[in-house]
């Protein structure tokens, strides 16, 4: 495989997870902070929005299953879909006065996460039918997740970044910008790419339907791990600007906290990708999600001025991140794969960003408003026992959510075949 495509392919993910961080970490806070919005308003809203956002999911991927075999239609799409994510992120940015300033943000995140949604399901899908080689499906990935690492990266720096020279607003609307530049030029580079590639035969020998992806003995173990785990992961990405700023009284490291949680994630990649030479997918999966719980158990007993502590959870938390994102994608296009299933990969990865903005929605819907009758506010000084919940929910439930995917992990056997054949692709 040519580095330069596969540079030119993983571009993409870095605008994604760019807007990606700001709409399900920021923003949010940006609402509470500036706009008045009530912990548990933003809590029952997100509940709402992305449960919405996840059922429509399996619609987008139905309505897209025939895309990645006409370029012509996929390029279209792709162009609609980033201009109304552009439009989308204007609008909530800039919440009209005349108008109930829940009603704003609930309608405008409809509008970011409905285009992200279709962004992220065809870019995915692509992947996955590019190539079948055992080896390379995570070569991809890893590519892909690198760069949105990178996204991410740059999205938890420019904010804090910015807030120290403009109002919260004002920081949020230059950063708007730079997005839409962001897309716009790696937009150019992905359809570039797109024109120019072939895709292995996309042929299917049958017809999947949802239900019947998720009744199958072959691919309802992964998806009741992958919920799971990213529910459980979820937790902390909506609590971890609380627990930082609250918990630890440390907001001016927010970014430098974040860069090196991300860092680390890329790291991390290099290290579990150059690990499948002598374990399975399987094996390293089991073992990111065995660090990630080693690392967030020490997070809990971090109290106030604890950066060093934190710092080393970000590093061993980081790394376990990179093999949760680069391993199970390219399990699952192992899977894909093996069920001579190519054409309707749009359909298999529409089921795992529901399964993913589930756990979302589920984790804002019931952590968020779980915590504020436990007394804790992002707004006000909060007690003792406030900041304990606050520990709890952000470091120990996700623990133990994470620690049950993984003793279930271990009675699975999700890449046999996959593996004993993989030197025979």
């Amino acid at each position: 495989m040519q580095r330069k495509s596969l540079y030119q392919y993983g571009v993409f993910a870095l605008p994604l997870s760019f807007v990606g961080l700001p709409l399900y970490l920021y923003i949010p806070d940006l609402y509470a902070t500036q706009f008045g919005l009530s912990l548990t308003t933003i809590g029952l809203l997100l509940l709402a929005i992305r449960f919405i956002d996840a059922l429509q999911d399996p619609i987008i991927g139905t309505l897209t299953a025939t895309l990645p075999n006409n370029k012509s239609k996929l390029r279209n799409t792709l162009l609609c879909s980033v201009a109304v994510l552009i439009i989308g992120m204007f609008l909530l940015l800039e919440p009209m006065a005349n108008i109930s300033v829940a009603l704003w943000f609930a309608v405008s995140m409809v509008i970011c996460t409905t285009a992200f949604s279709v962004l992220s399901i065809l870019y995915q899908s692509v992947g996955a039918i590019w190539k079948k080689d055992y080896f390379e499906r995570t070569t991809i990935t890893t590519a892909r997740e690198a760069f949105g690492l990178l996204g991410v990266m740059l999205a938890a720096i420019l904010p804090s970044v910015l807030m120290q020279y403009y109002p919260a607003k004002q920081a949020f609307e230059i950063f708007f910008f730079v997005f839409t530049a962001l897309i716009v030029f790696a937009s150019c580079i992905w359809l570039a790419w797109l024109g120019k590639t072939k895709f292995e035969d996309s042929g299917s020998q049958y017809s999947f339907s949802f239900f019947s992806i998720l009744k199958s003995a072959q691919t309802r173990p992964f998806f009741v791990v992958w919920f799971a785990s990213q529910l459980a992961s979820a937790i902390p990405v909506i609590l971890v600007i609380f627990f930082i700023r609250d918990r630890l009284q440390l907001e001016n490291l927010t970014g430098l906290f974040l860069l090196t949680y991300f860092f680390s994630g890329i790291v991390g990649m290099l290290i579990w990708q150059k690990a499948q030479a002598k374990f399975s997918k399987q094996q390293l999966w089991q073992a990111a999600m065995a660090l990630a719980v080693a690392s967030f158990l020490w997070a809990f007993f971090l109290g106030a001025g604890d950066a060093i502590g934190f710092t080393l959870v970000c590093v061993f938390s980081g790394i376990a991140l990179g093999g949760e994102l680069a391993i199970p994608p390219s399990i699952l296009a192992d899977k894909i794969s093996g069920a001579k299933a190519s054409a309707d990969s749009t359909k298999f990865f529409a089921i795992s960003t529901f399964l993913s903005k589930f756990a979302l929605a589920l984790a804002s819907g019931l952590v968020l408003p779980l915590l504020a009758s436990n007394g804790y506010s992002p707004v006000t000084k909060n007690s003792d026992s406030a900041l304990l919940a606050l520990a709890f929910f952000y470091a120990l439930l996700p623990c133990i959510i994470k620690a049950s995917a993984f003793l279930y992990l271990t009675r699975l056997k999700l890449e046999d075949k996959n593996y004993d054949n993989r030197n025979k692709n």
